[in-house]
């Protein structure tokens, strides 16, 4: 699947930005939106996501299906998280319906959104990940956070984790439009932490 790339040195949101411009996106391609530093990045509930410039990864990936289940959608992009992750030696969990935690501190927010079109839905998939922010910033969060840096010791190539994230979202995504969501059930419930 290609991928075409609208990068910001600033953006309110990538999300909308995305919804903005959804109209001009090309139906059969994977669109991505990157931004160093987003002046309301927000996750679920509305919540604010912190996110120093150039520390973390915020990006939107947009793309168009027939039908879908807009959840499942977040699901594949939280797997595709996981196995990024996890290369790294990190191990995050699901905690439903959308966040990716390490030992109990979050790590990762997703946000989706559908937008029905003729025929079609816009599918638009906001990723907050923590990567280059250090412990300081960490404890001005307003609930239990982590980061790579804090998780390994070292900095990480934010470029570098977003072609990683792109070629196995782009690959799950291929494989959904052909099987649906079964190929991907087991593994979603097993990193799936139980419901309180």
């Amino acid at each position: 699947m290609e991928i075409i790339h609208f990068h910001f040195e600033e953006l309110v949101s990538t999300n909308d930005w995305a919804k903005e411009q959804i109209n001009t996106f090309d139906q059969k391609r994977l669109t991505v939106i990157t931004a160093d530093k987003q002046i309301r990045a927000r996750g679920q509930y509305g919540r604010t996501w912190i996110s120093p410039e150039k520390c973390n990864l915020t990006a939107s990936f947009c793309f168009f299906l027939k039908g879908s289940d807009g959840i499942a959608m977040t699901h594949l992009m939280a797997l595709s998280l996981i196995k990024m992750l996890e290369k790294r030696g990190v191990h995050a969990r699901i905690k439903w319906p959308n966040d990716l935690l390490v030992e109990g501190k979050k790590i990762a927010g997703i946000l989706g959104e559908t937008i029905p079109l003729s025929g079609q839905i816009a599918i638009i998939v906001g990723v907050g990940l923590n990567i280059n922010v250090d412990q300081e910033v960490l404890k001005t969060i307003d609930q239990p956070a982590t980061s790579l840096l804090l998780e390994t010791g070292k900095r990480m190539d934010i470029q570098e984790i977003l072609r990683e994230l792109e070629e196995q979202f782009a690959t799950s995504l291929e494989t959904y439009q052909k099987e649906g969501f079964a190929p991907f059930e087991t593994s979603f419930h097993h990193y799936l932490l139980p419901r309180k």
